[in-house]
């Protein structure tokens, strides 16, 4: 047990797959009021406000409750490009080309989803990994999670890949919906240890 964790649960994982079209509607790249484009250094601490919202409520509310959140929500995006920047290093060592994007949504300027995406290291270099993905609460059920998958596929596309994986947890049946919905075939499930804090 890990130190002061009241819940030692098994969750089962699921990999999706998704073989790229030839195609992605040119429609479904633009929503009402919503506006895609890549994501920058400048867009960190937002970016991650919008995962850890969506993904990690609990947090997200001790988060409002401290001093400097924003220097929380940096940390956690640095780290982030640290490892993007570690499997850039990997990936060079074994000859093959890295790349990663952020998709970001933004409505009147401000960020309510994300999306990240990246070659599969060790791997295929057509072969990409789609993940996190998140939309704030509050914009939900409007598209956005569509707009950013139908986005991250058209990238993917652009740069020659051929399939996109991604990882869900399987008692996620509204991100299982999305990615369904989206053209994801399930591939495999695994069982992966979670331990939650408290």
């Amino acid at each position: 047990m890990l130190l002061g964790s009241s819940i030692n649960r098994h969750i089962y994982q699921t990999q999706w797959n998704h073989t790229i079209p030839e195609r992605i509607p040119v429609s479904a790249r633009h929503g009402r009021n919503v506006a895609l484009r890549l994501g920058g250094l400048r867009d960190i601490i937002s970016v991650e406000r919008v995962i850890i919202g969506a993904k990690q409520p609990r947090v997200s509310e001790k988060l409002r409750s401290i001093a400097a959140p924003s220097a929380i929500l940096l940390g956690v995006g640095l780290m982030r490009r640290v490892n993007h920047l570690m499997d850039s290093i990997g990936a060079r060592a074994i000859g093959q080309e890295y790349r990663d994007y952020t998709i970001v949504a933004t409505v009147d300027g401000r960020i309510v989803g994300a999306c990240m995406i990246n070659t599969a290291l060790g791997r295929d270099p057509m072969v990409w990994f789609l993940g996190p993905i998140a939309v704030l609460n509050s914009h939900r059920g409007k598209g956005i999670g569509t707009l950013l998958i139908n986005e991250a596929l058209r990238l993917v596309r652009t740069h020659k890949g051929r399939r996109i994986f991604l990882s869900v947890a399987s008692d996620n049946r509204s991100a299982i919906a999305l990615y369904q919905k989206c053209g994801f075939h399930k591939t495999e499930t695994d069982t992966a240890m979670i331990y939650e804090y408290d």
